[in-house]
């Protein structure tokens, strides 16, 4: 790879500076700490898009209010505008979480072994699917707990915004040396965890492009593209539906599904699938009896054999992404919105579209 013995940035230095290998030191990139590295600049988006969505969401007087009691900048930060962004800070942090657990890819070319390599060996090298089983329900069990902990640990804490003034918080415009050193900061993450992968693989591709232009990969492409954005929307929608119910009663076994239908994505790829095509081919067997004893037809794969599987297979996994995101939209937006509109004899539906969804 790029930082590898007989990688670019190795080799440049021994041949910049005359090095051999017992002449420097270079950081092991197959390590716990390369993984931690790689893994933190690749997921931060998870957290960074939902917490900049959050902050740049709340109302200015919060800050006003504050500095009029004599906080300073930082305080007003730490006690008010963090506690109103939590929601939104812990749904990435959580996300984060999953797709760490279940990374199987990253970790196995790192040297590195985890639960997921420990669910992987046990099922392939060791031929037992059902204590692969037990290991993935162990891990489902384990965030569970996480997500209970997290959740008894806000208690009845609500954040949201209970004003109607809608005033954003004034950007501060950095100059000089500040302003330098915090685009510097902020374009370090981007910087290792997409320009510089992504430059490598754009440079390894390039001696082949033609081939890959005359190939099926433009087909391919576009099957997943098409693939990706309709279970986007079916897993949007499904979101808004579940939350939004939640919404409406609040009781407890309404939040333990949510939590139980957000675990999936702390699930191995290859689990989620045999737990999917398991029970479909199953469904396709039953319906394909019964259309050949009914009708004296084959009905075919029509569960396992289209789509259907590989979407619901998709929702399973990326399902928390919409539902964390969802909810902590909504949680930000108070109960007097709601009471205001039932007031006026707007519906369930109703305040769902014209005031939810936008």
């Amino acid at each position: 790879g790029l930082c590898d013995f007989s990688g670019p940035i190795q080799t440049l230095l021994r041949a910049t500076f005359g090095w051999s290998k017992d002449n420097y030191w270079f950081p092991e990139v197959r390590s716990i700490g390369g993984a931690v590295f790689v893994m933190a600049f690749v997921l931060y988006p998870y957290v960074y898009l939902l917490g900049r969505t959050a902050f740049v969401n709340q109302a200015r007087n919060y800050d006003d209010m504050a500095r009029t009691l004599g906080r300073s900048p930082f305080s007003v930060f730490r006690e008010t505008s963090l506690p109103l962004a939590r929601p939104s800070l812990i749904a990435g942090s959580a996300l984060m979480l999953m797709e760490t657990l279940s990374d199987f890819g990253a970790v196995q070319h790192l040297a590195v072994d985890t639960f997921t390599t420990g669910v992987y060996r046990t099922w392939f090298a060791l031929g037992s699917p059902e204590g692969a089983a037990r290991l993935a329900s162990m891990l489902l069990l384990i965030m569970l707990l996480v997500l209970i902990v997290e959740q008894r640990s806000r208690g009845r804490a609500r954040y949201y915004q209970i004003t109607g003034r809608t005033e954003k918080k004034e950007k501060i415009r950095l100059k000089g040396i500040q302003g330098i050193f915090a685009s510097v900061v902020c374009f370090i993450p981007v910087l290792f965890g997409f320009v510089v992968p992504a430059g490598y693989l754009l440079v390894l591709s390039l001696p082949n492009w033609t081939n890959v232009l005359a190939s099926k990969f433009p087909a391919h492409l576009w099957n997943s593209f098409s693939l990706a954005l309709l279970t986007s929307v079916v897993a949007t929608m499904c979101a808004l539906f579940v939350v939004y119910s939640l919404r409406l009663t609040g009781s407890r076994l309404n939040r333990l599904a949510v939590r139980v239908v957000s675990l999936g994505y702390g699930l191995p790829g290859s689990v989620i699938a045999v737990g999917v095509l398991i029970p479909m081919a199953w469904l396709d067997h039953v319906v394909d009896g019964f259309a050949r004893s009914t009708f004296g037809y084959s009905t075919g794969l029509i569960f396992t054999g289209g789509l259907l599987s590989l979407m619901f297979a998709y929702l399973v996994r990326f399902m928390a992404i919409s539902l964390n995101s969802v909810q902590s939209s909504m949680d930000a937006l108070g109960p007097r919105m709601d009471e205001a509109a039932k007031s006026l004899g707007a519906g369930i539906w109703r305040r769902l579209f014209v005031i939810h969804i936008p």
